[in-house]
């Protein structure tokens, strides 16, 4: 058994460093509460809006940018893992809507990249499908993750299920 801390907040549309604090006092209170796993919301560096993905450039990050850097540092200073919801990470290449998964040591253990874009808001026109499905081992179970939309689509679920996950996480942006 392990206790996951969903942390939420009014996140500041197109403006990462304001929410970059918000988020290093959020893991600092919940931190108080020994969560074993902390999860951040889908967009937590920018917010969810189609104004956002059409300009994904001006905000995407690469792996060893700032948000990253901070969860790293969090997840470290505070002991506990963190599934650092999803940022625009830039690859050099394309820019896709990615969860860093970071363990207790401030390690990236791995990260998912959504597959399943919302065409309805435009997210297809800002970041790439991702295509790998990633079964992380840790202390607590094998873990897999997904990105708000992706739940809609039973077969991810099942792969995981297949590939041994125990537990999916999933960061959202929406409640349903």
């Amino acid at each position: 058994m392990f206790k996951l801390g969903i942390l939420q907040f009014a996140i500041e549309y197109k403006n990462p460093e304001a929410n970059r604090e918000k988020v290093k006092e959020l893991i600092s209170k919940a931190s108080k509460f020994n969560p074993d796993i902390l999860v951040l919301p889908e967009t937590w560096t920018t917010g969810y809006s189609e104004e956002v993905f059409d300009n994904i450039m001006d905000y995407a990050e690469k792996e060893d940018g700032p948000s990253v850097t901070l969860l790293k540092n969090l997840a470290k200073e505070s002991g506990v893992y963190i599934v650092g919801g999803s940022l625009p990470e830039f690859d050099g290449e394309n820019t896709y809507n990615t969860i860093f998964f970071i363990d207790k040591k401030g390690e990236i253990i791995g990260k998912y990249r959504k597959m399943h874009l919302y065409s309805a808001m435009r997210e297809d026109k800002g970041f790439k499908n991702g295509s790998e499905m990633p079964v992380f081992s840790t202390e607590f179970g094998k873990i897999a993750l997904m990105t708000c939309y992706d739940i809609r689509f039973p077969e991810l679920s099942r792969t995981y299920a297949v590939r041994g996950a125990q537990i999916i996480i999933t960061a959202r942006i929406f409640s349903i």
